[in-house]
């Protein structure tokens, strides 16, 4: 989930700048269009059906699930 930033006009001012997930450029990459919005209405059913995320401290999953590699 590493930060990338990404435009969201088709000029190159840095005022029309959002920042997103790495992820989410990434699947915008190797996916054609329908195959993108297909994998984004997904996630959204999915997170509609689980409610809203619980307020407190954060889950680490560093402690419970470690990565394979490390980069």
């Amino acid at each position: 989930m590493y930060p990338s930033r990404d435009h969201t006009a088709l000029t190159r001012d840095d005022g029309e700048m959002v920042v997103d997930a790495r992820v989410i450029n990434d699947m915008k990459l190797h996916l054609n269009e329908a195959e993108f919005w297909l994998v984004i209405e997904h996630l959204y059913a999915v997170g509609i059906a689980n409610g809203p995320i619980p307020s407190g401290a954060p889950r680490r999953l560093v402690d419970t699930w470690p990565p394979v590699r490390h980069f």
